[in-house]
């Protein structure tokens, strides 16, 4: 129910966000940004695997953006000269960065409960989360602990027993 349920949230969004894609200046003025884990999918199962995959989603929305295209570079330049891969903190700076062109962006995450290190997302969330132009639903089941310092940042819904309501509102 979760991958239905955000599949068509997501089907939504970006239907709303094809009909307006951009602002007076000609970059996006809307996103959505999705990853789906899976555990049982190599490249679906981590923290950095969702970064990489929102990054490509980020990058091709920025793709006519010079500035973004040139900082884009610059990242995947080692000091030696030859291409580098960015760490994880280096995709995470970039998200948060390019997440700023945009005048709204949702960002959905389904099965976090399949991600074998989501713990180590939170602070990027959190900090994701404190711009009030960025949307974030994360779905999954119940059993994900949410640390106690980013409670604040949660609104959190079960469906267990109510799914046909729940899913109407």
């Amino acid at each position: 129910g979760k991958t239905i349920l955000s599949t068509a949230i997501i089907e939504d969004l970006s239907s709303i966000v094809s009909t307006n894609p951009a602002a007076t200046n000609g970059q996006p003025r809307n996103e959505v940004v999705y990853f789906y884990f899976n555990a049982q999918m190599l490249g679906k199962q981590s923290y950095c695997d969702a970064l990489r995959a929102m990054a490509i989603q980020i990058a091709e929305a920025l793709r006519n953006d010079t500035e973004m295209i040139d900082l884009v570079s610059i990242l995947m330049i080692r000091d030696d000269g030859g291409r580098s891969i960015a760490s994880d903190d280096d995709l995470m700076e970039f998200l948060l960065l390019s997440f700023r062109r945009f005048s709204s962006l949702a960002l959905i995450l389904d099965g976090i409960d399949e991600c074998r290190d989501f713990e180590r997302m939170w602070p990027f969330l959190s900090t994701a989360c404190m711009d009030k132009r960025i949307k974030c639903l994360i779905l999954g089941r119940p059993l994900v602990k949410i640390p106690s310092e980013n409670a604040h940042l949660v609104l959190r819904q079960s469906l267990i027993g109510m799914n046909e309501q729940d899913i109407c509102n």
